[in-house]
């Protein structure tokens, strides 16, 4: 992260199987950016006067969805925030199965 230019942007996705989820983890909502949720104060954070985080959960296709979008600036820009949203929206999530 510290290498994080200030109008770069990083996406973790992770899909996983949850065999005995919760019913409110089942609903899908979109993955929408809010620049009031962006924030550098998260666990881990050596990097927090550089770095910010943008977090959300969802359900696609069979799978539980965690989406954590780093940006290399406390208060992204609106460029960065839409480049990130715009690849978000273009993600594609195959039907899991685990059969």
């Amino acid at each position: 992260m510290a290498t994080l230019g200030p109008r770069d942007v990083t996406i973790l996705l992770i899909r996983s199987w949850q065999p005995s989820r919760p019913s409110w983890m089942s609903q899908r909502h979109r993955l929408q950016i809010v620049r009031s949720q962006i924030h550098s104060n998260f666990e881990g954070n050596t990097q927090q006067g550089h770095v910010s985080m943008w977090a959300s959960y969802t359900w696609r296709h069979g799978s539980a969805v965690q989406v954590y979008v780093y940006f290399g600036s406390p208060r992204p820009s609106r460029l960065a925030v839409l480049r990130a949203q715009r690849e978000l929206d273009a993600t594609l999530y195959p039907r899991w199965s685990i059969e």
